[in-house]
Order: C-alpha cells, then sequence, then structure tokens
C-alpha cells in the first residue's frame, strides 16, 4: 500500500512563492517584448493614425503603450553596470505596476534605490511610488544643501578678498598718511626758513618794501591749517580702511548679513504675493496677511532678548 505524500504549510507556501515570481518574471519579459514591438509598430503606422491604432487595434491606452515602450527600453537592455549587475538582476522579480513608479528616476537612480531594498519585489506599487517620492525629495533637499553650501563658499571667497582689499587700502591709507606728515613737516621747515631769512634781511634803499610781519604770520598758519586738513583727512581714511578690514576679517558678521539679506528677499516676495492675494480674495488674504503678521512679530521678539 502506497502512503501519500504529507504536504506542510511550507511546502505550499514555497510554491506560492515560486510560481507568484516565474508569473511575474514572465509577464514582465511579455511586456517588455510587447513595448519593443510597439516602438517597430510606431515606425510603421502612418503619422497622425498612431492613437487611433493604439486604441481600434490593440485596444491600449496611450499610457499604457508609452509604458510599455518605456518599460522596454529602460528595463529590457540586459546592459550590465560597473558592479556586475544587469536590469534583469535588480528587477526581473517585479511586475509592471512595481515597474511603472520607477520609470520617473535615472537609471542610476533606480540602481541605488535597488541596492537600498533588496525586499523591493514585495513592496506593492503604492509603496514602491512611496519610496520613489521620498528618494526624490532628498535628492532635491541633498541638492538645495549643496547649492548653499556652494554660495556661502562663494561668499566665504568674496569676504576674504573683500578683507585683502581692506588691507590693501590700510596700507595705502598709512602711507598716504605718512606723506601727508612729512609734506607738513617740509612746508613748515621752508616757512620757519622764509622767516628767519626775512628777519635777518638788512633794511635796504626806501625803495624796497620792508616785510609785514603780520602778513607772514597770515600766511604761515594759512600753510599750516592745510597741512592740518591733509592729515586729518587721511586719518579719516586710515580709520575708515581699518574698520572695513576688521568687518571683512568677522565670518559671522558676513553671515548674519547674508542670512539677513536673504530674508529680506523672501520678505519683499511674500509681501508682494500677499497683496496680490489680498486684491484677488480679500478675505483670505486678510487671514494670511494676520498669520503672517503674527509670525514675524514672534519671531522678531527673540531678537530683542
Amino acid at each position: 500500500m502506497q502512503l501519500s505524500k504529507t504536504r506542510t504549510i511550507d511546502t505550499v507556501t514555497a510554491e506560492i512563492i515560486v510560481i507568484r515570481n516565474e508569473t511575474a518574471r514572465t509577464i514582465k519579459n511579455g511586456i517588455i517584448e510587447i513595448g519593443r514591438r510597439l516602438e517597430e509598430a510606431k515606425e510603421m503606422v502612418p503619422q497622425g493614425e498612431w492613437l487611433q491604432y493604439l486604441q481600434d487595434v490593440l485596444g491600449f491606452k496611450p499610457s499604457t503603450a508609452q509604458n510599455y515602450m518605456r518599460i522596454a527600453r529602460e528595463f529590457g537592455d540586459g546592459q550590465i553596470a560597473l558592479d556586475g549587475m544587469s536590469s534583469a538582476d535588480l528587477f526581473g522579480d517585479l511586475g509592471y505596476s512595481q515597474l511603472v513608479p520607477l520609470l520617473g528616476l535615472p537609471e542610476e537612480n533606480r540602481r541605488e534605490i535597488a541596492e537600498q531594498n533588496p525586499d523591493l519585489s514585495d513592496m506593492s506599487s503604492r509603496e514602491i511610488k512611496k519610496l520613489v517620492e521620498d528618494y526624490k525629495a532628498a535628492e532635491e533637499a541633498k541638492k538645495h544643501a549643496e547649492e548653499k553650501a556652494e554660495e556661502a563658499a562663494e561668499a566665504m571667497e568674496a569676504a576674504e578678498k573683500k578683507a585683502e582689499d581692506a588691507e590693501a587700502a590700510a596700507a595705502d591709507e598709512a602711507a598716504a598718511r605718512e606723506a601727508a606728515e612729512a609734506r607738513a613737516k617740509e612746508l613748515d621747515g621752508q616757512v620757519a626758513e622764509l622767516m628767519q631769512k626775512l628777519k635777518e634781511k638788512p633794511v635796504e634803499a626806501e625803495s624796497r618794501v620792508v616785510p609785514d610781519e603780520e602778513l607772514l604770520e597770515q600766511a604761515r598758519q594759512q600753510v599750516q591749517k592745510e597741512n592740518e586738513e591733509l592729515i586729518r583727512q587721511a586719518q579719516e581714511r586710515a580709520e575708515q580702511a581699518s574698520a572695513a578690514l576688521e568687518k571683512a576679517k568677522n565670518p559671522a558678521v558676513h553671515q548674519v548679513n547674508f542670512l539677513f539679506q536673504e530674508i529680506r528677499s523672501l520678505s519683499d516676495r511674500l509681501s508682494d504675493a500677499a497683496g496680490k492675494l489680498r486684491e484677488e480674495q480679500p478675505e483670505t488674504g486678510a487671514k494670511f496677511c494676520g498669520v503672517i503678521g503674527k509670525f514675524f512679530a514672534s519671531e522678531g521678539s527673540k531678537y530683542d532678548e
């Protein structure tokens, strides 16, 4: 008497998984082959009759045909990547509905998702769609952060250049001040020498004009006054250059100023948008403006502490 073979839940489950995977693989391969032939047919159908051909002859929606062709192009080439994995290795167990959300990504991004999620074939199309959306959002955030970092680096480079210019300006102003002081001393010496010569020169014939001591003193004072003004101006320019240098050397000051300018720009754009909204929808615009006003008032109080 032959004993019947006992089947367990593990055996049945394993068979279901094998059949499911084989079915999905067969369906996917069929979609790829259909997509390739749709690409071929599109070249043969007369211009302007493609949609009618899809609907009347094949019963396909244009979006379905487009997906079939894209799946054929992006998952059916069998190309091997640098890691030795082909599209079939990574996505061979995925069905049509699971592949469609992945069409919105470049191949390298799809491969990255597949490598990070080895259970991709067990996910539903909705889960894969959510995975793709999260991946895109993360990539966009990463790109934005890189752009901001690049802007910060450029701003820092500009600040360093400004500091170098300020240092050069300070050196120029110091040199100008020294030159002005030297020139002032030289003029003072010339005036003193002239005064001494006039005092020592004997009075000659009546036809000679006797020097007026008061006029000479006024001339000397005028020259001295002009020299003092030159020195004052040179010192003022040197102080301004020094202040600019200190400001440029302080990256925290530059960072706060940079972010403050960004906030002012965004605030202006928000104000314009809110104004347009109030013109088009007064009630809604008023509500938004009230919320925005409270927000700015609350945020502003942080800087008074």
